[in-house]
């Protein structure tokens, strides 16, 4: 059987990192002019995010679906660059796609793997990444360098149950909120994850009211789990839940870490996910534009698979029901 001879047809690697799918796009994306990455990320915005809903909406993808797209590169210091999409729109960074995309990368031979190990630079609308990536005798271990994270505002009074709450403000790729899941009442390990998101949403929505910012923040409600190893939920979007420890939380919790004085350069630290996934966060640097951390974990590759994109299917290309 063959594709409808008008449908757009896109080739994808299916991976996830820590249980959160990465749906990876290596071929049939159209050409996207732009000197910069983020000259194309406008082109894609203005005609071709039909591409985008009909990729990650249902019925292909569903409300929490994540997918990356390889192109060619611009920056002259990039091997690949990477655009990410949502089901709501457009991500400037996504810590776990950018494992899979590098485990995809080394495995696959469209980077040099000399010994099993090889790097790569990655364009995306946040910066360079550096990625790296390591096969032994469980498969591929990744690592991307982040781009630097800061800390804005380390106690952000916010009423939540009609009661002062101290929260960390931090900038990682976008914005994040930190806060002790203890603080809302919530055993993280143990808590119904419908009660962890709809917390999670009551404090975003109490620090938009006294915070002007222009997207909706991340949420990471965060329990300890042993020296230097936290169990950690990030509630982003429209109230979805990743399944992985979150690339961009680790690399802004080591930023807060940092900042509280309890890391410093070269230190160490463990988050893990509701799903048992591990990533390690590593502090590289520690500048004036923050804290640049090294984040490490397993993606692991699904399959491959083929997409037609059929003009004549309304459904096909793409809703959400909420």
């Amino acid at each position: 059987m063959r594709a409808p001879a008008d449908a757009r047809v896109l080739h994808t690697v299916e991976a996830h990192t820590g249980g959160e799918l990465a749906r990876i796009v290596v071929d049939g994306w159209p050409e996207l002019p732009g000197r910069t990455l983020l000259e194309q990320l406008t082109h894609q915005r203005t005609h071709h995010d039909s591409l985008r809903r009909a990729l990650v909406c249902e019925p292909r993808g569903h409300a929490e679906a994540y997918g990356c797209v390889v192109l060619p590169p611009v920056h002259p210091e990039a091997d690949v660059g990477a655009l990410f999409l949502t089901p709501t729109g457009y991500g400037s960074l996504c810590g776990h796609g950018l494992l899979a995309m590098v485990t995809w990368l080394a495995r696959s031979g469209r980077v040099a793997a000399p010994e099993g190990r090889a790097s790569v630079c990655i364009d995306t609308p946040a910066g360079l990444v550096q990625g790296a990536a390591r096969r032994d005798d469980r498969g591929w271990d990744a690592s991307i360098v982040m781009p630097a994270a800061s800390v804005e505002r380390p106690d952000l009074e916010v009423v939540v149950d009609g009661r002062g709450v101290s929260v960390a403000l931090v900038r990682s790729g976008g914005r994040l909120v930190y806060l002790p899941a203890s603080v809302l009442g919530l055993d993280l390990a143990a808590a119904p994850l419908g009660d962890v998101v709809g917390r999670s949403l009551e404090l975003r929505a109490a620090v938009h009211r006294v915070v002007e910012l222009d997207d909706p923040v991340a949420v990471l409600l965060h329990e300890q789990a042993g020296p230097d190893d936290y169990l950690n939920t990030c509630v982003f979007g429209q109230g979805q839940l990743d399944r992985s420890p979150t690339g961009s939380g680790v690399a802004g919790r080591a930023a807060l870490l940092v900042d509280q004085g309890a890391l410093g350069a070269g230190d160490v630290f463990w988050v893990s996910s509701r799903t048992g996934a591990r990533f390690r966060g590593r502090v590289v640097g520690i500048g004036p534009d923050g804290v640049v951390a090294e984040v490490s974990g397993r993606a692991h590759i699904l399959g491959r698979a083929e997409w037609w994109i059929d003009p004549r299917d309304e459904l096909g290309a793409g809703f959400l029901l909420t």
